[in-house]
């Protein structure tokens, strides 16, 4: 199988055009077609091999989605999140990635790791022609992430930071931890509030999300304690990419937080 693996998936993406990638479409079928063929066989040599490493980078994200259709298990939906995180990038349509990881993010998933990925392409966005908008690299890790417990990736993203020298990473890690809405998270915010260093771009995005001076909002929707109704209405928002959706994920955080006490 290790051997294999390697044959198969022996070519970067990024690297083709379409139509060599194209090329490559029926070997990896055949692959897929073995593994669905006997999943009380293969599966488990499937997992040795996510787990292993020194594959090439685009079978982990193949094969670690291929795990978490075959399986609802959710050690196995981990272990395709986890695999996705060590592929690169720059060999998947953005689209799809974010597409896949927020699934996994949904069924249960810790896609903190492979959220992170994304912002090792500063660029990494895509473009929604029905919508004519660009969704872009903030918009991208809200929806790999906003379903995951916040406790699993704040302290990932402050440290980040305070490391990284990309605006849009500051931006996008500022946005994200203002939806996540624990105390860790706003302590991180009025720090950054009060920081005259930033990138003036940086700067606004976090005055924009002045704590202190959040709009009070009313809504039908919610009282201060359903919580249940928030996370249907989030869900339903996450379920397409639009700009109506962004609309809607950021009106119902500002009830939220008008309405709700942060938690770590």
């Amino acid at each position: 199988m290790s051997r294999e693996i390697d044959s198969v998936y022996n070519f970067r993406p990024s690297a083709l055009t379409e139509q060599q990638q194209k090329a490559h479409l029926p070997v990896l079928e055949g692959f897929f077609n073995q593994i669905r063929s006997d999943t009380g066989k293969y599966l488990p040599l499937l997992r040795h091999e996510l787990q292993a490493k020194g594959h090439p980078p685009y079978f982990y994200f193949d094969c670690g989605h291929l795990l978490s259709q075959l399986s609802d298990q959710k050690n196995d939906l981990q272990l395709g999140a986890d695999a996705i995180a060590k592929c690169d990038v720059r060999d998947v349509m953005p689209r799809n990635y974010v597409g896949i990881v927020e699934d996994l993010a949904i069924r249960g998933a810790n896609t903190t790791a492979a959220a992170i990925s994304m912002l090792n392409d500063t660029d990494f966005s895509f473009y929604l022609p029905e919508h004519s908008m660009n969704f872009t690299l903030d918009y991208c890790l809200l929806y790999c992430l906003l379903p995951v417990k916040p406790a699993l990736y704040v302290d990932q993203l402050t440290s980040l930071f305070w490391t990284t020298n990309s605006p849009k990473v500051q931006k996008a890690i500022i946005t994200m931890v203002w939806f996540a809405y624990s105390c860790k998270g706003d302590e991180f915010l009025n720090v950054l509030d009060s920081n005259n260093t930033l990138n003036m771009e940086v700067y606004g995005l976090v005055r924009s999300y002045d704590l202190n001076l959040q709009e009070k909002v009313t809504s039908d929707f919610m009282s201060p304690n359903e919580h249940k109704e928030y996370e249907a209405v989030k869900k339903e928002a996450l379920g397409t990419f639009s700009d109506e959706s962004i609309e809607d994920l950021f009106s119902i955080m500002k009830v939220f937080r008008n309405k709700c006490t942060c938690k770590d």
